[in-house]
C-alpha cells in the first residue's frame, strides 16, 4: 500500500490511470443503471387511446382477439368544474379499472380516483384525497377525489366507473398492450384501431432511442476510459521501472 501511494505521488502517468480507471467504473455503472431501465421499460404494460371504425362491439370483440391487447374498454371523457379550476374525467369500465389499475369493482358514485398530479390540481397538496364541490358533466357534483397510486403519471389523470350508458356514447377504446413497444401502431393497426393521439407514441419512441443513445455513447466512454487507464498505468510501470531512458 505504501509503495502503491509512492508511485502515485511519484508520477503522473499512475494519477492518470486511477482517475480514468474510476471515471470507467462510474461509465459503467450508468450503463448497467440504463440497461436496467431500458429493460423495465419495454417490459412494463403501455395504454393507448384508440380510435375505431364501424360498431363499438365490433371493435371492442375485434381487440379481444389480440394476443397483445391485455385489457380494453370504451373511453369517455367528462369535465369536472370546481373552485380550482377544471380537468378531464375519463370514464371507463368496470373490468378495465380493476384489471389495469386494481380498482375494487364495487369503487363508484361520488368517488373520483386521481394520479398525484390530478389530486395537486384539485388543490389537495400533499394530501391523499380532496373535497370536490362544483359540477361534473355540466350536473350538480359533490364528491371526492382519492389518490389511486397505480395510475399513470405525469400529468394530471383522473378516473370514474362509467355505466353502461355512459359509455356507449364512447367514440373511444382505451387498451393496454402486453408491452411497450415501438410497433405498437402496427399492432393497433391490425386489431382494426388507430391512435388517437399519435404524437404519444412518437414520445415514447423519442424517449426509446434516446435512452438507446445515451447507454451506447456510455458504453463506449467506458471503454475507451479503460483502454486510457491501462494505457497510462503501463507507462507509469515504464517510469518506475529501474534504468535509464525508460520513461519518455
Amino acid at each position: 500500500m505504501n509503495k502503491a501511494l509512492r508511485l502515485l505521488r511519484m508520477y503522473d502517468a499512475f494519477k492518470a490511470a486511477l482517475l480514468l480507471g474510476i471515471l470507467a467504473a462510474v461509465l459503467t455503472g450508468y450503463c448497467v443503471r440504463s440497461a436496467v431501465h431500458y429493460a423495465q421499460m419495454r417490459n412494463q404494460p403501455a395504454e393507448y387511446v384508440c380510435r375505431y371504425s364501424g360498431t363499438q362491439q365490433a371493435a371492442l370483440a375485434d381487440a379481444e382477439t389480440c394476443d397483445e391487447i391485455t385489457a380494453c374498454s370504451p373511453q369517455r371523457e367528462i369535465l369536472l368544474e370546481t373552485e380550482h379550476g377544471s380537468m378531464t374525467v375519463t370514464l371507463l369500465s368496470v373490468q378495465y379499472l380493476s384489471d389495469c389499475y386494481a380498482l375494487d369493482p364495487s369503487s363508484a358514485g361520488h368517488i373520483i380516483r386521481m394520479n398525484a398530479a390530478a389530486i395537486r390540481a384539485a388543490g389537495g397538496e400533499a394530501a391523499e384525497s380532496v373535497p370536490l364541490r362544483g359540477t361534473l358533466n355540466g350536473a350538480d357534483f359533490s364528491g371526492e377525489g382519492i389518490l389511486l397510486s397505480s395510475l399513470p403519471e405525469g400529468a394530471p389523470f383522473a378516473v370514474m366507473t362509467g355505466t353502461a350508458a355512459d359509455l356507449r356514447e364512447a367514440d373511444c377504446l382505451r387498451v393496454r398492450l402486453k408491452h411497450r413497444d415501438a410497433q405498437a401502431g402496427a399492432v393497433l393497426l391490425e386489431a382494426g384501431l388507430s391512435l388517437a393521439d399519435p404524437a404519444a407514441l412518437q414520445a415514447a419512441e423519442y424517449e426509446e432511442t434516446l435512452l438507446l443513445v445515451r447507454l451506447r455513447f456510455g458504453l463506449l466512454s467506458a471503454a475507451l476510459a479503460l483502454i486510457a487507464a491501462g494505457a497510462c498505468f503501463r507507462l507509469g510501470r515504464r517510469c518506475a521501472a529501474p534504468g535509464p531512458g525508460q520513461c519518455p
